[in-house]
């Protein structure tokens, strides 16, 4: 036998990142009863069920809903290594801008383009995918809406003096409302991408953007990238209240270039962001990216942002490939030096007598 004690004023224990509300509160004891507990009668009950039950004023059980016009949201982030950019000699001081880059041999970067197109393939069907280094060469734009242009949106951002930008891929069957292109107007030339969009099944609203920081290649550049994460803060936050669009889930996913618990990743937290990986995990990849120098990297991140009347829970995130480990590089992808992040979360709101 089992004897659970009714507390009041003990530190609720979170669970699925949920924070019971109300009188009374769920405890690590499994659930709290007034009286005596069977384990040999509900010890199934409690290993599989405990996390949505729940113990009203008079001390009864009830069911927890869990979540009221629950929507599901599968979305991506992917830096796709614009062809522009990658060097095919190797990298000295006279190839580092001169050299020959990917670009001027087609069958190599369309081969790796193919590869892009059957991971979103494998994927299950998402509903966003934020790409960064997309590029804006006008045979590349054309296969991409062939490609993926019958089942979604294409919005496109290209840096100013730049080949490349940010880009949004949105499940057609979304309303879009809005559209905000966001300019950094900083010597790094950034920019990022956001979309108000409304899912027609569910009359939910939700905020999409992306974007794509200064990669640290100086001491200046830790403070340009700083200015860009609260630039683009304020942009959203200002879009939201100009828009009066305050209460409604916000998904924010790019490449950062700033490693977790950094500058970067702490200010994001600071704002009220949350890392979809890091809740499912309980901890971030050790490597989504191997620069330059050959060196492993976290530097890409599925943040979101809920109003405090929705209850999100993360079902799933993982690094593409999937079922590959995310503490070192797998030597055989080559889509891109960055792997695609993945996740899916639902979010709702929930009933309950608490």
């Amino acid at each position: 036998m089992f004897h659970f004690t009714l507390l009041r004023s003990v530190r609720p224990i979170v669970y699925h990142n949920q924070r019971v509300r109300g009188n009374y509160t769920i405890f690590e004891s499994s659930v709290i009863w007034k009286g005596v507990f069977s384990q040999s009668s509900n010890s199934h009950l409690m290993a599989h069920e405990r996390e949505n039950l729940f113990v009203d004023q008079t001390g009864d059980f009830m069911k927890d809903t869990r979540f009221v016009n629950k929507t599901t949201v599968r979305l991506g982030t992917f830096n796709l290594l614009a062809p522009c950019y990658k060097n095919i000699e190797p990298r000295t001081w006279k190839t580092w801008w001169g050299g020959r880059k990917e670009s001027s041999q087609p069958e190599q970067f369309l081969s790796r383009y193919e590869e892009t197109f059957k991971i979103f393939d494998s994927l299950p069907k998402f509903d966003f995918m934020c790409l960064q280094e997309f590029w804006f060469d006008s045979g590349i734009a054309e296969l991409f809406e062939k490609r993926v242009g019958e089942r979604y949106f294409i919005i496109k951002h290209q840096r100013p003096t730049r080949h490349d930008g940010v880009a949004l891929l949105i499940d057609r069957k979304y309303i879009i409302k809005d559209v905000e292109y966001i300019k950094f107007n900083d010597i790094g030339m950034r920019v990022a991408l956001l979309a108000n969009v409304i899912n027609p099944d569910t009359d939910q609203e939700a905020i999409i953007a992306t974007t794509h920081l200064t990669y640290l290649a100086n001491y200046l550049d830790q403070f340009t990238r700083m200015i860009q994460a609260k630039k683009l803060v304020q942009a959203i936050d200002a879009f939201l209240l100009r828009h009066k669009r305050v209460d409604i889930p916000l998904f924010l996913a790019g490449d950062f270039n700033g490693c977790p618990n950094g500058p970067i990743y702490n200010f994001f937290l600071q704002n009220g962001f949350k890392s979809s990986y890091q809740d499912f995990h309980g901890r971030e990849p050790v490597v989504t990216h191997l620069d330059h120098n050959c060196s492993p990297l976290a530097v890409d991140y599925i943040f979101y942002r809920m109003p405090d009347e929705l209850d999100c829970k993360v079902d799933e995130a993982y690094l593409v490939p999937k079922n590959r480990s995310d503490v070192e590089w797998p030597c055989d992808f080559v889509a891109s030096d960055h792997r695609l992040v993945f996740a899916e979360l639902s979010f709702g709101s929930r009933t309950s007598r608490l």
